[in-house]
């Protein structure tokens, strides 16, 4: 990037996937929380792994009848970076709960989970017991819904990762929100 080099950790070159995710495992600061919003940062001055310097920012607000949630980066270095930003929560794997998701395509990835094909998707509509892929999904329409008769979580995506394991645990995570 710009000259910049840079270092990846075996890990890293091992699953290059694992490049992108600063601020995953990283802890984050409370900047500020009242009974309706709380806000986190987190700061990146650059190192060997990552050159970049940066701030990320999430706001967590509830309103009531939502939970909005953004994040906010800003770039602190001298050049430009790649950036990907998005959350990963967790659903239970229910027997009754069901996924539906309007888009257009899919990723499939290769050995190292980096998404490496586009393929067409007709969407996703399913029970999620039935569910079994880690994929990354383009062209989203309308919102992404998790519904069974305990709750419905209905998000809107600009694009998004969808995956599902055998361990009764589902995710789906927004590569950036509307």
């Amino acid at each position: 990037m710009e000259g910049a080099r840079l270092h990846h950790p075996a890990e890293f070159r091992r699953q290059p996937a694992l490049r992108a995710r600063r601020g995953l495992a990283a802890p984050w600061e409370l900047v500020s929380s009242s009974v309706l919003e709380v806000v986190l940062r987190y700061r990146h001055e650059g190192d060997a792994d990552w050159p970049f310097a940066f701030e990320a920012r999430q706001y967590f607000t509830l309103t009531p009848q939502s939970m909005r949630v953004q994040m906010v980066f800003t770039n602190s270095a001298d050049l430009a970076q790649p950036v990907g930003l998005g959350w990963h929560p967790y659903f239970p794997k229910r027997a009754r709960s069901r996924l539906h998701i309007e888009l257009s395509d899919r990723w499939d990835t290769d050995a190292t989970q980096l998404p490496t094909r586009k393929v067409a998707q007709p969407g996703i509509d399913s029970d999620v017991s039935h569910l079994d892929f880690d994929n990354c999904f383009d062209g989203w329409k309308g919102p992404a819904r998790i519904r069974d008769e305990k709750f419905l979580v209905a998000t809107e995506f600009v694009a998004g990762i969808t995956w599902s394991c055998s361990r009764r645990r589902t995710r789906t995570t927004s590569a950036s929100s509307r």
